[in-house]
């Protein structure tokens, strides 16, 4: 069973790769399909408990989207929780806990809290 999912997020990571050279090739260097793309790399990498190179590419995700996004659109909470949870798996939990909190204000920000009720006061 592990070596099946092994090669299914090879397959994956192979298929997002193409993605991204279409992407790189068809687009600017912030368009947001190349953050999307950049987003679900990293989480094959996070799955695959490759955290640091999942926090670099959340990160450059990030620097993506801001660059296109206003500073506190809900697309850009969900990155900072991707980014606190591979935190929370490297046992960093003040860096975690500062990119909940951009994350929670983001949200909070947006009015969201009436659609996502879970969300919580840091």
């Amino acid at each position: 069973m592990i070596r099946r999912d092994k090669r299914i997020y090879q397959l994956v990571l192979e298929y997002y790769n193409k993605c991204l050279d279409i992407c790189n090739t068809r687009f600017l260097i912030n368009h947001p399909l190349l953050a999307d793309t950049v987003v679900n790399i990293a989480t094959v990498y996070a799955h695959q408990s490759k955290q640091e190179q999942a926090l670099i590419l959340y990160k450059k995700a990030v620097r993506i989207q801001s660059t296109t996004l206003p500073l506190k659109h809900p697309l850009l909470s969900n990155i900072h929780s991707n980014i606190d949870a591979v935190y929370e798996q490297l046992n960093n939990y003040n860096l975690a806990l500062k990119q909940c909190t951009i994350a929670s204000n983001i949200l909070n920000e947006q009015s969201l809290t009436s659609t996502y009720p879970l969300i919580i006061t840091i």
